[in-house]
């Protein structure tokens, strides 16, 4: 699942003291590999997690697993690369000069474990000495990821009862992945095993989305194959809960704008009409903007940004508070939907309303917290900030405690 761990990070931070530590001289204190053993440890558990989820629901892809650790590890490794064979070349003998372009060459590889073990013996220079040596652990993790998703993938589909479990799935679009933290916290309370399934731009419903096809290049291709594979992980797994999240107003209504990727690009615009443009986006112009597009449906403009804004202008965030008439006729065909599914006795409709909303303002803040991201998804702390609305809703629906989500697990 998708979702902030503060112990890992936590264990995390004692580990690089430990290492820290080790090379700072206090070799008699802090056994230093067993950090190094620890970080192994973590990544396995959270790159093995995610695995496992993703083939799961159909959608590992090699290619693009891979692709993430390049681009993840790309950034750190050329600067690293770049300075060490500026100092080296600076600093080091010919002969040392050469031993390095060998590490080098091991370091882009991924296989420095390897070469640094051939550099072993009594006449060899001091391992110390060598500017990429810490890169050898580096190449034990690339190997085993090497390795590791294949073998994985063997295991779950040979034996698929036997490695998953899932208490509660929540299935939607990106604003399934910002009420993480809110179900994180619920199922943790009680013991559950949950799982995200999240696409961006594909709203949880058979078929294609709206109204069985693409609605304006808003749906994501992709939609109608994921979700299939969604509704076939569900039966297949036998989940006994399913949450559903997304901007529903946004699917179920005709005024959608097309993605930014599929606008049309206008012309450039007259030289004439540049200071009208610095001045429209002057601090208190954008201020004045946000405020009366708040005063419509919807939060137009992103809330962080807008609360630097308030900062600097000395203006209260109350005043981008959404009006709640205009929300509530926003919300009107998507909630007419939903309460044609509330009326099955299996279906609950949790409306984020009822915490954000008072009975003239939909607030964007609450105890100086920021509760969006941008214009449209919770925040941390506004996942946080409907909690107790989602706790007290499912407690009703599915038992005190969520006890009918608890089921026996197979040995």
């Amino acid at each position: 699942m998708s979702n902030y761990r503060p112990d890992i990070d936590g264990l995390r931070a004692i580990c690089i003291g430990i290492v820290v530590m080790f090379h700072a001289g206090f070799r008699d204190w802090v056994a230093g590999f067993v950090g190094v053993d620890i970080f192994f440890v973590i990544s396995g558990f959270l790159i093995t997690s995610l695995i496992r989820e993703q083939i799961a629901l159909g959608s590992f892809s090699f290619l693009s697993f891979y692709e993430r650790r390049v681009r993840r590890l790309l950034a750190a490794s050329i600067p690293v690369a770049l300075f060490t064979t500026l100092f080296t070349l600076a600093f080091y003998t010919s002969k040392d000069v050469v031993t390095f372009c060998k590490s080098l060459i091991a370091f882009v590889g991924y296989s420095s474990n390897w070469f640094f073990l051939s550099q072993t013996g009594y006449f060899a220079t001091a391992p110390e000495t060598s500017p990429l040596l810490h890169t050898w652990s580096l190449g034990v993790e690339e190997q085993f990821y090497l390795v590791f998703p294949a073998l994985l993938m063997v295991c779950l589909l040979r034996f698929p009862r036997r490695t998953i479990w899932v208490d509660l799935l929540l299935w939607g679009d990106s604003h399934a992945r910002a009420l993480v933290p809110a179900f994180q916290r619920y199922a943790a309370k009680r013991h559950l095993s949950v799982v995200l399934a999240e696409r961006d731009w594909c709203p949880p419903l058979a078929g294609k989305g709206h109204g069985g096809r693409p609605h304006r290049g808003i749906i994501d291709r992709g939609c109608p194959v994921f979700n299939g594979k969604v509704q076939g992980f569900i039966w297949d797994h036998d989940i006994p809960s399913v949450v559903l999240v997304a901007r529903w107003s946004f699917y179920a209504h005709d005024r959608v704008a097309p993605r930014a990727s599929q606008r049309r690009r206008g012309r450039t615009a007259p030289r004439r009409t540049v200071r009208r443009r610095d001045r429209a986006h002057a601090p208190g112009a954008r201020w004045s903007r946000c405020r009366d597009r708040g005063r419509g449906a919807r939060t137009e403009c992103q809330v962080p940004s807008a609360f630097i804004l308030s900062s600097r202008l000395g203006r209260s965030l109350d005043d981008l508070s959404v009006n709640r008439t205009v929300h509530e006729k926003l919300q009107a065909s998507a909630r007419a939907a939903m309460e044609q599914a509330n009326a099955h006795d299996n279906v609950l409709r949790i409306d984020p309303g009822r915490a954000l909303c008072t009975r003239d303002k939909c607030v964007v803040e609450a105890d100086g917290k920021i509760l969006y991201l941008d214009k449209h998804h919770v925040s941390a702390d506004g996942s946080l900030f409907l909690y107790p609305l989602i706790e007290r809703e499912l407690d009703g629906f599915l038992g005190k405690g969520g006890r009918s989500l608890s089921r026996r697990r197979p040995e």
